[in-house]
């Protein structure tokens, strides 16, 4: 067939015509992989489907492939997974220099190891949960540390024995001990290397707000281990999950961090942190000048009070013995603040209160049978 010739014609509109290329979702990750790189650099990587692994270089032979093939296997989830590789070697970091007193003088250092390099650049990049992939125990560590001092994200583990569950939970118990923080670091123990509970659960948990752990089940890689009772009340005790059947539901068998806290008040925490700071971000940049007044200080309890309403219908926020939410947010008004705070234009008097909500985690049936 001929090609049509195209014929021009005079005009005042000049037509631009812009192919733009497929939009494959959002550019911010809940979830992440974190692997050791092959070099001194760091990179991240958005992954929006499986098909993209081998373009990045992760064929399907590589464990980085076998994990995003299985977060995708999970229904509701879109992605896209990040893939955050971090240096093999320690890096100059500028902001995290040390001196060290010497007989004639001090030696300077700012070399940090890569995993906390790149911690430190992307910690707040959007991922909530993250999956080590071939990390030394030194570099989970580091990441677990991070995580826990940052009150930030959620480490978790997948081990193929109770061993070395054994010895992620006395780290835990030995390092994440602060009355004021909760766990961040947790472990799913499954014999095959071949399923991915681990990302599996953390995929699923990114597609809900509000998620108790030992309800996430019948996913695709979820497959019951060959336990003891005794290997069982094992990884219970040490605070390791495991696939279990529970009245022919595939499902997790608890819902702890490795250090004891509750995972849902972990995540449920950060959440709700998360969820004031940018309704209270979002009201200062609303703002082109905000003195410090009485109204605007009003202003300010009452957006962090409808924060907190709005957390309690996500149901993040306990239920008080008023049936309200148990939130309660108060400050001091201008004349109670010293002169260094209003000179300084730092208002550190905002104070919230607030209580997690407990839901059932067992239930024992009392059941009497008459004769």
């Amino acid at each position: 067939m001929p090609i049509a010739k195209i014929i021009k014609q005079p005009s005042d509109l000049i037509t631009t015509m812009t192919v733009a290329p497929l939009n494959t979702g959002s550019d911010t990750a809940a979830v992440a992989l974190l692997r050791r790189g092959t070099d001194a650099t760091e990179s991240v990587l958005l992954v929006h489907d499986p098909e993209e692994m081998p373009d990045a270089g992760f064929d399907e032979t590589t464990e980085e492939y076998a994990l995003v093939e299985a977060m995708f296997d999970v229904k509701n989830f879109e992605g896209p997974v990040m893939i955050g590789s971090y240096p093999n070697t320690d890096v100059i970091s500028l902001n995290d220099v040390s001196v060290t007193p010497t007989a004639d003088g001090a030696t300077v250092s700012a070399t940090i190891s890569g995993v906390q390099k790149w911690l430190e650049d992307h910690l707040n990049d959007g991922p909530r949960w993250f999956i080590p992939v071939g990390m030394t125990d030194d570099d989970i560590k580091t990441a677990a540390d991070i995580m826990y001092a940052n009150a930030h994200s959620e480490l978790v583990l997948q081990v193929d024995n109770i061993v070395d569950l054994q010895k992620w939970h006395d780290y835990a118990i030995a390092t994440q001990t602060d009355k004021d923080k909760l766990g961040h670091l947790r472990a799913i123990v499954e014999k095959s290397a071949e399923n991915k509970p681990a990302a599996q659960a953390v995929a699923y948990a990114s597609t809900l707000t509000l998620l108790d752990w030992m309800r996430i089940g019948n996913l695709s890689q979820f497959v019951p281990n060959d336990w003891t009772q005794v290997e069982r009340d094992m990884i219970e005790n040490l605070n390791g999950l495991t696939v279990v059947n529970k009245a022919d539901d595939l499902m997790l068998s608890a819902d702890k961090e490795l250090n004891g806290n509750y995972i849902d008040n972990s995540f449920n925490a950060q959440f709700n942190t998360d969820f004031l700071q940018y309704r209270i971000q979002k009201w200062m940049n609303s703002k082109n000048f905000t003195e410090i007044t009485d109204d605007n200080i009003s202003e300010l309890v009452t957006t962090a009070q409808a924060a907190g309403d709005d957390l309690f219908k996500l149901g993040t926020i306990a239920t008080g013995d008023d049936g309200k939410a148990d939130f309660h947010v108060t400050a001091k008004s201008r004349s109670q603040l010293s002169a260094y705070e209003i000179s300084q234009r730092k208002y550190k008097s905002l104070d919230v209160q607030m209580g997690l909500p407990n839901p059932f985690e067992k239930v024992y049936l009392n059941n009497a049978i008459t004769l």
